[in-house]
């Protein structure tokens, strides 16, 4: 077997980022090294044993002892080729440089369709909190990726990076909504969680005022309404004069004349806050007193 001339042979071969294994050697041909996913190309810097013969670089040509133009790299594998060509012999060595996925698994921005982010949204904060009226039944959330090749999904739903979420329905008080960030390696992950706070609904409650009773009228039944449609909401009432009338349940009940303020209130309910209390007057006259004189005789 014909050896190689020195002419085609290296001397070093010097990578810009990343370190050649093994260590290079001018007998031995292929080399690995890797690099972080910053790093978007690399150059090289052979230099010829002697002589003057021709490098080519994945098909450019270098000068000896000059680094090569930049040689992009893709994320993973990339392969590149260093040909010696010298009169007398051809000598080709090979490099495989692994450049690694992205970490990056954070959020650029974060948009609420609805009330505001507090505290306003920085990519190195995970959670946060959002405030709507009621009125408010559902929100839309728009994430944007810092790093394009990462995914996003939004409460267990993929969100292509900038667009709108599908409507997220809302129930009174607190909801949560988690948007996690994988990144390209496929096993970092970020989660920004935003609270959303949807207020109750206001209670109102209607309550007629009271016609005058009279000392000695049957119970009287109290029939205020509220807009509050939860399941067991209940209007309660009471007297500021038990002296002139009780109540019970919705029975108010005359014990004597005078004055008395009734009032009707309602506590909060899962969806509806506590109502304002409303009051009516109502006054009891005393009854009318009759006298029944029975005949006598005199004897």
């Amino acid at each position: 077997t014909r050896a190689i001339a020195s002419d085609a042979l290296l001397s070093s071969l010097i990578l810009s980022n990343g370190t050649l294994a093994p260590v290079f050697d001018s007998s031995t041909s292929s080399y690995t090294a890797s690099v972080d996913n910053t790093i978007a190309s690399v150059t090289l810097t052979p230099t010829l044993i002697q002589g003057n013969a021709p490098i080519a670089i994945n098909g450019n040509p270098v000068v000896s002892g000059s680094a090569s133009d930049p040689v992009n790299l893709d994320v993973g594998d990339n392969l590149i080729t260093i040909v010696v060509i010298a009169p007398d012999g051809t000598t080709t060595y090979t490099l495989k440089v692994t450049r690694a996925a992205s970490t990056d698994a954070k959020l650029s921005s974060l948009i609420v369709s609805s009330g505001i982010l507090t505290p306003s949204f920085d990519a190195g904060i995970t959670s946060y909190t959002d405030s709507v009226e009621n009125a408010t039944t559902s929100i839309t959330v728009t994430p944007t990726l810092n790093q394009a090749n990462a995914t996003v999904m939004v409460n267990g739903t993929t969100v292509n990076s900038g667009t709108t979420s599908g409507a997220i329905n809302l129930a009174v008080g607190d909801n949560t909504i988690t948007a996690v960030v994988t990144a390209q390696d496929g096993s970092t992950n970020k989660s920004y969680i935003t609270t959303v706070t949807r207020a109750a609904a206001t209670d109102t409650i209607a309550f007629n005022s009271l016609a005058n009773a009279t000392y000695g009228d049957p119970p009287i039944t109290l029939s205020a309404s509220s807009n509050n449609t939860d399941a067991g909401a209940k209007i309660s009432y009471r007297s500021d004069n038990t002296s002139v009338v009780t109540v019970s349940g919705n029975m108010m009940t005359v014990v004597g004349a005078g004055t008395a303020n009734i009032t009707a209130s309602q506590d909060a309910t899962a969806n509806f806050k506590t109502a304002p209390e409303v009051s009516q007057p109502v006054t009891v006259n005393k009854a009318n007193l009759t006298i029944t004189a029975n005949d006598q005789s005199k004897l």
